[in-house]
């Protein structure tokens, strides 16, 4: 009897230590990020790694959300020369075709010339990129046989410190 109420009191005592989580929350990996954005985009950025190019290209522009028309306006500056965003379409009566969303430029960096990156997102009736395929990628005028490995994250935040990361539809 004595056995049995100390083997109730050391287990009671291990499961409610095993409750109390002690640590500070410590930020999710890409495998368990956990989407809470809702909303429209004020920037986003992506990395593209080229094969026959050493460093990743790393390129950011500001986008602004026009609610009436339901479309993006894709801002080129700094090294983004041009851009294109084209709205949904319906195709057949029925088949929705995503917008596209097309920026091109030079880098300062004479040895990282010309780029052109042509992207397909799924974006809400609200403005929220729920996700955004890349289509095409062209560096000094090549396009890889094979679409390169890329990572594309969004902000509202002005300061960029609250991205979020896109996935690939």
């Amino acid at each position: 009897m004595l056995f049995a109420t100390a083997l109730i009191f050391s287990l009671t005592s291990l499961i409610s230590a095993a409750s109390i989580n002690t640590n500070p929350i410590e930020a999710r990996d890409a495998n368990r990020l956990v989407r809470r954005h809702t909303g429209p985009y004020t920037w986003c950025g992506i990395q593209i790694k080229f094969p026959f190019v050493e460093d990743p290209l790393a390129l950011q522009w500001p986008l602004i959300w026009n609610p009436k028309s339901g479309t993006y306006q894709v801002v080129a500056e700094g090294v983004i020369k041009s851009t294109e965003y084209d709205p949904p379409v319906i195709k057949n009566g029925q088949t929705i075709v995503n917008p596209n969303m097309k920026v091109s430029g030079q880098l300062d960096n004479p040895t990282k010339d010309t780029f052109e990156v042509l992207l397909q997102p799924i974006v809400a009736h609200d403005g929220n990129i729920e996700a955004a395929g890349l289509v095409q990628a062209k560096y000094n005028g090549i396009m890889p046989e094979n679409v390169p490995g890329y990572g594309f994250q969004c902000s509202d935040d002005p300061n960029q410190r609250n991205k979020v990361t896109i996935n690939a539809p």
